[in-house]
């Protein structure tokens, strides 16, 4: 359309290593990073987010037919980045561009302006507070999300067992596994006294109103699907499975045979047989890299993720965090 400069506004991010040159992007690790290495060369500047990470790099240091200025403003307005483009009107062209990240100070002044804020939060805290503290159900304790050295979480395997009990009725579906994406869980589920749990509890911990799907995929998709975790060799984004469904891994495997002994309820998995898998809908739709769930038949769609979460918490008093056994690190150490 003739534009002179040309800026990609992206919701995806990257990490940078710790020792790196936070300048060159060379450190960078993370989804965003292949994506600069496919993106078209006329562009200038890519600003960032998602990972909460704040940088500023040069992208043209990994690949110099790209030399993209690369921002990210780390999280919670705690930063601003300020551009500068350096423009040629005569001959419409960009001729310089840099970028720093500053640090946004609060002062005195500026928390007195927030009163109108304040009052607003104030206003829907009051006029959720029924549905917040409404009690759903108790456990018999924390269910942290934490990652273990393994790549489990408590919470994730918990949420993982509620959508395969919402889903596994015949009439649901059949599912027989599911998986939960680590990012969609947000916060810990730290129960009251008792054990208690609210409908609040559960919805920080899923704020994104999935609905729980079945899927119908072969022993290979699966497999396919557990093998893309480890795009990132770095930082793997594991899937926390269902009770009886379990697997094991080997970072140090070639790309493509990293994990192996997948098994259902003790019996291995066959690469041919198809097997009704939950999931929510946003991974079931491709997301977060599984892209290889989005082409696979939908069988059933049920309640939203977090009123499986609330029916299966209130189903059994007192319901046991579950045991991080399913995935197992085979990675020689």
């Amino acid at each position: 359309a003739g534009a002179d400069i040309l800026v990609v506004l992206i919701h995806e991010g990257g990490v940078m290593k710790a020792d790196a040159d936070q300048r060159d992007c060379a450190g960078m690790q993370g989804d965003l990073k292949p994506i600069l290495a496919r993106l078209d060369p006329a562009f200038d500047l890519v600003v960032s987010g998602h990972t909460h990470n704040a940088y500023v790099c040069n992208y043209g240091s990994v690949d110099p037919a790209r030399p993209f200025l690369v921002t990210s403003a780390g999280q919670y307005g705690t930063l601003l980045t300020r551009i500068t483009l350096d423009y040629d009107a005569r001959g419409k062209k960009l001729i310089g561009k840099r970028a720093e990240n500053l640090v946004v100070a609060q002062s005195p002044d500026s928390a007195a302006g927030q009163g109108a804020i304040a009052a607003l939060v104030a206003r829907y805290e009051a006029a959720t507070e029924g549905v917040r503290n409404r009690v759903i159900g108790t456990v018999a304790g924390p269910l942290p999300n934490k990652v273990d050295p393994s790549g489990q979480t408590v919470l994730g395997n918990f949420i993982a067992d509620a959508q395969l009990a919402a889903m596994a009725a015949p009439d649901k579906g059949g599912a027989q596994i599911a998986f939960m994406n680590g990012g969609g869980v947000r916060a810990p589920i730290t129960p009251r006294e008792g054990g208690v749990v609210t409908f609040g509890d559960i919805y920080t911990a899923q704020p994104f109103g999935n609905s729980v799907v079945v899927k119908a995929l072969t022993g290979a998709q699966i497999r396919a699907a557990l093998e893309a975790q480890f795009q990132d060799i770095e930082l793997p984004r594991l899937l926390s499975p269902s009770l009886g469904f379990t697997y094991a891994y080997d970072k140090s495997r070639p790309v493509g045979q990293r994990v192996f002994d997948l098994r259902l309820n003790g019996e291995p998995i066959s690469e041919s047989a198809t097997y009704r898998v939950a999931m929510n809908s946003f991974t079931a739709q491709g997301g977060d890299g599984f892209t290889m769930f989005g082409a696979a038949p939908q069988i059933a769609e049920g309640p939203s993720d977090v009123d499986a979460l609330a029916a299966y918490i209130g189903s059994l008093p007192g319901r046991q965090p579950p045991a991080l056994d399913r995935i197992r690190d085979a990675t020689p150490r």
